[in-house]
């Protein structure tokens, strides 16, 4: 028998094909010799097949939540595949395999509650593919993740304001600093709960 190849490895997969997470990952990892080692592809043919196989093993990672690792491999793969589009000087290469890892990394993101990733991804996605709802979806999910963080940081400096003021007020140095944080502290809450329900309204008016 040859020498496996990156075409012998996608053909044998795809006439073996089950659509589990479990034959994916299997099975990458029984040709991870190969497939890992791989830094040079010799045709757009052979690049398109290595995303494919990749898009699967890397759905495969995500489906059994392991998120950093899908992060990882999705930025790995990515580098690769990219340095070859310029290489081979064929933008068609990005096909819906290729933005298929754009956007597990950008879900992987999501997940870990990297919304400031997710968001950035997902906006390079909708670039591509301005009117898939799915991109829009996970958009607007990964914007409301961001806006929820900032209304929890807010309620946090908010809360431990009011309780300096409250409880060490013996620490503040002068009744105009201790004016001056109440009234900041309540102007956060004021301004927090105003923000928190923009947020959730806006939100719930898009989802619906």
């Amino acid at each position: 028998m040859g020498a496996q190849t990156i075409d012998s490895i996608y053909t044998h997969f795809r006439a073996s094909f089950k659509e589990t997470p479990e034959f994916a990952i299997q099975y990458y990892r029984q040709n991870a010799g190969v497939l890992d080692a791989v830094n040079k592809f010799s045709s757009v043919a052979e690049t398109r097949y290595f995303t494919e196989l990749s898009w699967h093993y890397i759905n495969a990672l995500f489906a059994k939540d392991h998120y950093n690792e899908t992060i990882d491999e999705c930025d790995r793969r990515l580098q690769l595949i990219d340095r070859h589009i310029d290489l081979f000087n064929d933008r068609s290469i990005r096909d819906n395999w290729y933005h298929g890892l754009v956007f597990l990394k950008a879900m992987a993101a999501y997940k870990l509650r990297s919304y400031a990733l997710a968001t950035t991804l997902l906006k390079q996605l909708l670039h591509e593919d301005p009117n898939n709802d799915l991109y829009h979806k996970w958009l607007r999910d990964a914007r409301y993740g961001r806006r929820i963080r900032i209304i929890h940081a807010i309620w946090a400096l908010s809360a431990v304001t009011l309780v300096f003021v409250l409880f060490f007020e013996e620490f503040i140095p002068s009744q105009q600093a201790k004016l001056a944080l109440t009234i900041g502290g309540f102007l956060s809450v004021v301004w927090n709960l105003g923000y928190e329900f923009y947020a959730k309204r806006n939100f719930r008016r898009k989802t619906s």
